[in-house]
């Protein structure tokens, strides 16, 4: 039905009705009443109530470029994102726009207030079904900083050094190739894993920096990556999938921080994410976006 409804979308955009449909104030009450339902079931930690609001082909995109497809991907999804992330939701919808005679499209003010406050937009798109307002699409959005005028930019050729630096990584580990793997960091720097916990949550494991690479035949890949430059620093935001004896063992989040010393970008500190369950949702259906090739 997600498709539809977009491809819906796109009808509207060409045939756009002379005069928007009002929403009546019964819809709209209900509509907000399951955007509010959504936020309550989330902080209850509820997987039930979050699925009983949702369409069985809704997918959400959230902020961090995590793409969660199906009901039960998505489900299983916000439920590990309000394990991790502390603080108290709320989501004040404030448009509500009929596309459809059942669809209609709701756009709120979306906050977590917490140690860190994180201020956000939400679009929730809204199918009726059987008189029931479901939601079919959630989209975060994260305003982005606005662009500091006087920061030098980083032009795309030294993206593309910071990045082959991390292919370079990813190809050490294939090849067993232990001095590239050394080349490519830092020394004295450390890691940071968040893992599954026994008995449900995430734990942290903090890992000193070490040159031998682990016995065994192992493969990562990554895709659609996120760099930030500023002057000798570099950060690398990336999803990226992990193979262990050609299986897939688990995908996640990479974050690379590099720094550029003598001319020249290493890998200072490294974080990761392992989430065995995440591949189906986070990886590209576009094999070319896949790195290193």
């Amino acid at each position: 039905m997600t498709r539809h409804l977009f491809s819906a979308f796109a009808l509207v955009l060409l045939t756009w009705f002379p005069v928007q449909a009002q929403v009546p104030a019964a819809d709209q009450a209900a509509i907000k009443d399951v955007v509010r339902r959504y936020v309550d079931a989330r902080e209850a930690r509820d997987p039930e109530a979050v699925a009983a609001l949702f369409t069985s082909d809704a997918d959400q995109l959230v902020s961090s470029g995590e793409w969660r497809r199906g009901r039960d991907v998505l489900v299983k999804g916000t439920m590990a994102s309000s394990a991790r992330t502390t603080g108290a939701r709320t989501i004040v919808v404030e448009t509500i726009r009929m596309v459809g005679p059942d669809v209609a499209m709701a756009d709120g003010r979306y906050e977590i207030s917490g140690a860190q406050t994180r201020k956000m937009w939400s679009t929730f798109v809204m199918a009726r079904q059987q008189g029931q307002w479901r939601i079919s699409a959630i989209r975060n959005m994260l305003p982005a900083p606005p662009a500091v005028a006087s920061a030098p930019t980083a032009g795309p050729s030294e993206q593309d050094a910071v990045l082959a630096v991390v292919d370079r990584f990813m190809q050490a580990i294939a090849t067993k190739n232990n001095a590239a793997f050394a080349q490519v960091r830092m020394k004295d720097t450390t890691s940071i894993v968040e893992r599954p916990a026994d008995g449900g949550g995430t734990r942290l494991v903090r890992r000193p920096f070490d040159a031998t690479l682990p016995a065994g035949t192992f493969v990562e890949r990554y895709w659609d990556p996120v760099v930030h430059i500023r002057n000798g620093i570099a950060v690398v935001w990336t999803p990226y999938e992990f193979q262990e004896d050609g299986k897939t063992s688990h995908c996640g989040i990479d974050v690379f921080e590099l720094a550029k010393e003598n001319g020249r970008w290493r890998i200072g500190n490294m974080m990761w994410t392992v989430e065995p369950d995440a591949c189906p949702a986070m990886r590209p259906a576009d094999p070319s976006r896949i790195r290193p090739q």
